[in-house]
Order: structure tokens, then C-alpha cells, then sequence
């Protein structure tokens, strides 16, 4: 059979997954034997982009390259404009009109790797990475509890909502406004007063409410 027929199959697959809203997208390192120009040795890549679990019809597209470089990304996701999940690889960075979001496995990976660049024998069982890191663990609980064969996308999205927005907003959110009542509250106070400053500090009770670390023990739903 022609080979034109695989193409235009492939063609049509990349073009169904980059219309539409949501991707997936990785690159993996492959070892290829007998390759022109380069010894067995020599890393290569197989690059793939697949639906988001929005979409009815779950399909993926790999793509062969021996480079990890930009132009890679850019055949890959080309007529792509919406959110890509992806790693922290910049090349997914360079596309008008997208947004790339990190996704939380990586995430999770370097609040690990944080941990474990520590001293030997220091305790980073309180550190922020490490309550970083039951929040990301909690998500995963949470996401592995849902059941996807028997909810609708709709569904799962509505749940997802409503009970993992707590700790996105325990991780990203609370940060953002701490930092900004902390900025408002500097020029007010006298710096010179360690007192007034432990005030604005994250563990103070005098913080407003919404402002306060919640306690890992309070993460229960997820269990």
C-alpha cells in the first residue's frame, strides 16, 4: 500500500486532536539502532500529543525526531491554540494565542528532588515542600478515586470543582494573596518593630483567616 495513505491518516488524526481545546503533550527519549548519521548511543526523541479527557473520541499522535529543539514543538502543535498540559520544557511556550501548563507529576517531581537535595540528616518533614507535596499527593488520591468509565467529562470536571479547588488554592492562590497583603502592610508598619513583623509572617495568628495555612490533617476529604 501506498505510503501517502498512513500519511494522510496521520494528518487527519494530528488535525482532530489540535482542533480541539485541550492537549496533552510529551516528549521521550528512544534509543535508535541503525540510524543515518548517528550512532546507536545517541539519544533521539518521540514526541506525541494527545486529546484532554474532554474530548469523546481519546486519540494520540507520535511524531519521530532525533532533536529536542523548538522546531520540533512548533510541527507537533501546529493549529494548536488552546491549553497545552505539558512539561516545563519551554519549546511549549512559544505559541500565540496558547496557554502550557505545567503538569502536576513534574510538579510533584521537583518538590521531591528539593527534598532530597537537603543536607544529610536534616528534617524537611515540615518544610514547605514537603506540605507542598501532601497537597499534589491528595490530588492524586483524589483524581485515582473518580471512576471515569461510568461520569461523564462534565461530570468528573464538576467534581474535580468542587473538592480539589481547596488545595489549588491551598498551593497557588492563598500564596498570591499573602503576598499582596503583605505588600500592602509593609509601608504601614515600623520595620524596626520585630513585633509588628512576626504579625505579617505566614505562621501568625493574627493574619486574617482566609490568609492561614491549613493544617495537613485537614485534607481528609481526599483520604
Amino acid at each position: 500500500m501506498n505510503d501517502r495513505y498512513f500519511e494522510k491518516i496521520a494528518e487527519y488524526i494530528h488535525g482532530r486532536i489540535v482542533a480541539g481545546s485541550h492537549v496533552v503533550a510529551d516528549e521521550i527519549r528512544v534509543q535508535v539502532l541503525h540510524e543515518e548519521g548517528k550512532t546507536p548511543e545517541l539519544e533521539s526523541w518521540m514526541w506525541s500529543v494527545m486529546t484532554g479527557r474532554s474530548e469523546l473520541n481519546q486519540t494520540i499522535y507520535f511524531m519521530y525526531a532525533s532533536d529536542r529543539r523548538q522546531r520540533n514543538a512548533q510541527v507537533i502543535m501546529d493549529g494548536f491554540s488552546g491549553t497545552t498540559v505539558a512539561d516545563a520544557l519551554s519549546a511549549y511556550d512559544k505559541f500565540d494565542g496558547g496557554v502550557h501548563a505545567n503538569d502536576w507529576a513534574h510538579m510533584h517531581r521537583k518538590f521531591v528532588d528539593m527534598i532530597n537535595s537537603a543536607p544529610k540528616r536534616t528534617d524537611m518533614s515540615d518544610s514547605l515542600a514537603a506540605r507542598i507535596l501532601v497537597l499534589i499527593n491528595a490530588l492524586f488520591r483524589y483524581d485515582r478515586a473518580l471512576r471515569p468509565e461510568s461520569m461523564s467529562y462534565d461530570e468528573i470536571a464538576s467534581m474535580r470543582d468542587k473538592k480539589q479547588r481547596l488545595v489549588v488554592d491551598e498551593i497557588f492562590v492563598k500564596p498570591k494573596k499573602y503576598m499582596t497583603y503583605l505588600f500592602e502592610k509593609l509601608p504601614l508598619i515600623d520595620i524596626e518593630n520585630e513585633k509588628q513583623i512576626d504579625e505579617l509572617m505566614p505562621w501568625s495568628e493574627s493574619l486574617p483567616e482566609e490568609l492561614k495555612s491549613k493544617e495537613r490533617s485537614s485534607i481528609k476529604m481526599f483520604s
